[in-house]
């Protein structure tokens, strides 16, 4: 905040301490909504009302390239990791003026590398 003396450092320990909308412990009374939702690292928390799932969907496959390590250029079938530490796995957010929400989630491989995006 401005004119605060609390350092950078103190401020991050105090996200990672809590649970809640750092530096907030509960919502902030009334007069505002919630704009959007980011989850990191896993699927949790992912909401369920979005219905797309956390899984790579594949019925596209058979669109892509065969895989091959001698014939170029050197396709590699996707394949889904759940390695996501320090990824956005999911959004939300809000239509302004509606109480509806626009989802997606992202689906990474084993190098961190943006696979697939579902959005609903």
């Amino acid at each position: 905040t401005s004119g605060s003396s609390i350092s950078f450092e103190q401020h991050l320990a105090n996200a990672r301490a809590t649970t809640g909308a750092y530096p907030f412990a509960a919502a902030p009374g009334s007069g505002w909504e919630s704009l959007s939702k980011t989850g990191y690292d896993n699927y949790t928390g992912m909401p369920e009302a979005s219905f797309l799932g956390s899984g790579f969907t594949t019925t596209w496959n058979h669109r892509l390239l065969p895989q091959s390590t001698s014939v170029y250029p050197y396709a590699v079938t996707p394949v889904q990791s759940l390695q996501t530490k320090g990824l956005v796995t999911w959004q939300q957010v809000r239509v302004l003026g509606t109480n509806q929400w626009i989802s997606s989630v992202n689906i990474y491989d084993d190098k961190g590398r943006l696979i697939q995006v579902k959005s609903k």
